[in-house]
Parts: C-alpha cells; sequence; structure tokens
C-alpha cells in the first residue's frame, strides 16, 4: 500500500544538512564538485546546492501576505512553501564548502577501484607521483596534470603501474572534469589529514603553507629509510604510504630531540 502523504503546505521544515566536509558521503562530494564547476556566483552555488542536499525541488514562487514564497516540493513532506529568508539560511548553512577542503570520503568514478578516504593501502610511489601531478596542475591547469594525477590514485583491474599513466590518462579523459575536480577535493582534505598526523615529515614555506615538492620529497624518504642500502628503495616505494610516513615522522622526531 501507498502512504499517505500530506497534503497542502506546509509553514515550517526541519532539514538537516551536512555541517562539515567529513559529514558528507561520497556523492555529496561529487556534487559539491559539480555545483563548484558550474562558473555561478558564490550565492546561487550555495542555494543550489544547499536545496539539493535538502531534498527540495523548486515549484516557482506566489504571493503571500504581501510577501514573495517559494514553492518547493519535498518527497517526505509533499509540497513546501518558504521565504527568501528561509532559503537563504539553507545555503548559507553549507558555506563551509567555499573554504579550504578538509578530509572527507572519497568520491566513486565509474570503473575505478575508490582509495581509502584516508589513503591508508596507497603506496609512496602511487602518494609521490598523485602529489607531483596534483601540484603542476594546480599551477598550470593542464588538464592532462589533472588526468594523470586522477589515474595515480584510480586504478583499475591492473592497479598502479607507473608505466601505463599515460594510457590511463587518456582513457579517463571520457569523464567529466567535474568528477575529476571532486578527486582533487577529497585529495586537498586526505593530504592535510597527512599534514596534520605526520608533522615532521611536511616543511612549511614563510608564510606556513606546507611545501612537499614531489621528486625531493621521494628521494629524502628513500634517503632516510634506506640507511645506505638502495636495493631497499622498491621495497620502500611499495610501502603503504602510513607505513613510510610514521617511521619518518618517527625518526625526524627523535632526530630533533637529540
Amino acid at each position: 500500500m501507498k502512504k499517505n502523504r500530506k497534503k497542502g503546505w506546509l509553514r515550517e521544515l526541519n532539514l538537516t544538512l551536512p555541517t562539515g566536509w567529513g559529514k558528507l558521503n561520497a556523492d555529496q562530494v561529487m556534487r559539491v564538485a559539480y555545483y563548484l564547476s558550474q562558473r555561478i556566483t558564490e550565492p546561487e552555488y550555495l542555494v543550489r546546492l544547499g536545496l539539493e542536499f535538502a531534498g527540495l525541488k523548486p515549484r516557482g514562487s506566489q504571493q503571500r501576505d504581501g510577501e514573495i514564497r517559494y514553492t518547493y516540493y519535498h518527497r517526505c513532506h509533499g509540497n513546501v512553501l518558504l521565504t527568501a529568508e528561509q532559503v537563504a539560511s539553507i545555503a548559507y548553512a553549507l558555506e563551509w564548502t567555499t573554504k579550504d577542503p578538509e578530509p572527507m570520503a572519497a568520491p566513486n568514478l565509474d570503473g575505478y577501484a575508490t582509495p581509502d578516504s584516508r589513503m591508508y593501502g596507497v603506496t609512496l610511489e602511487q602518494f609521490i607521483t598523485a602529489d607531483t601531478a596534483y601540484g603542476a596542475y594546480v599551477r598550470t591547469q593542464d588538464a592532462l596534470a589533472l588526468r594523470t594525477f586522477v589515474v595515480s590514485l584510480y586504478t583499475r583491474r591492473r592497479g598502479f603501474d607507473p608505466d601505463r599513466l599515460p594510457r590511463e590518462a587518456a582513457r579517463i579523459a571520457r569523464l567529466p572534469e567535474y568528477q575529476m575536480q571532486a578527486v582533487l577535493l577529497w585529495f586537498s582534505g586526505a593530504k592535510r589529514y597527512l599534514q596534520k598526523k605526520y608533522p615532521y615529515v611536511f616543511s612549511t614555506d614563510e608564510t606556513g603553507a606546507p611545501v612537499t615538492p614531489g621528486d625531493e620529497l621521494m628521494l629524502g624518504m628513500l634517503s632516510s629509510l634506506n640507511d645506505g642500502r638502495i636495493a631497499d628503495n622498491e621495497k620502500i616505494r611499495q610501502a603503504d604510504v602510513h607505513e613510510v610516513l610514521y617511521e619518518l615522522n618517527l625518526k625526524i622526531k627523535n632526530s630533533k630531540k637529540g
């Protein structure tokens, strides 16, 4: 039997919206990236995102008691009538999405394995490759750098293979760019998580911003951990990035105590 739905207009509606990056699920991360890619004003972005996350579908507007009310449809509550102030409060409840990303769920890409949201299981080589491409994209906005960044972390059945990166980067070009931008959002938050978890590893510039040049970081990590045994370099490259960062963070911390 179909559930009876309330008829008429609701004047008040209790809504639950995400309160931070860590509260977003994978699909919501993708939607944030989608609306950020639309080249619309910040107020419009916040309104559209807020209404979607609130489950409200626009149905036009009407004038009541000398005031314009906006009509929406909610699948659980039926028709909803909101004032401009109420719409604005929904929108600006998500204003935090315009700030620097924090750790969040990794978005899903069709046909690719989704990495762990905190990058457990990601190898050191994957992380450094991705971070180098990430930095190149931030500096140049080059599409190839963006695609290389994504396929360093999102792999298909064969897993990560640096020799196949050009081919995989060409293949992933079929996906909408906003989906790759969603990976950028997630990585920015995940990297911030790593920086806080392993503070001795990541150097900072004069402003306090983290500086992690890819090639130099890789060489530094290998040199610090292989104890002069070059043969161990490949083993370290394939180690979980968290294992490497933990050992290196501890080593640097202890050296500073001495």
